[in-house]
């Protein structure tokens, strides 16, 4: 039972952990977006000023939106993954007590 007990709390903590570490890509995704406009549009140079190039903006910009997907896709992978590594692992635990009951017949 001991076995088990840890066995859960570890992976609930696993769990957890992946949760918030995906949160805290999501924000700090968010603050670099919110960096990112409020720059100013121009710069100052010593030949004057010119405007960034906004397409290279944009495609940042399509770059992030890319990489949100993707980690929001592999996120939901690993989620799935630990599912499965938890559920195996119950199994094991189970195992491991019936062999335990029978070896005590």
């Amino acid at each position: 039972t001991n076995n088990l007990t840890s066995s859960n709390g570890k992976q609930s903590n696993e769990h957890e952990n992946s949760q918030l570490f995906a949160r805290l890509i999501a924000r700090t995704a968010k603050d670099i977006d919110m960096l990112i406009e409020s720059l100013p549009n121009t710069f100052e140079t010593e030949s004057g000023s010119f405007d960034i190039h906004s397409g290279s903006i944009r495609q940042l910009e399509n770059d992030n939106a890319r990489c949100i997907v993707e980690l929001e896709a592999v996120i939901r992978r690993g989620e799935s993954l630990l599912e499965i590594i938890q559920n195996a692992l119950d199994e094991i635990a189970l195992m491991q007590l019936k062999s335990q009951n029978l070896d005590n017949v």
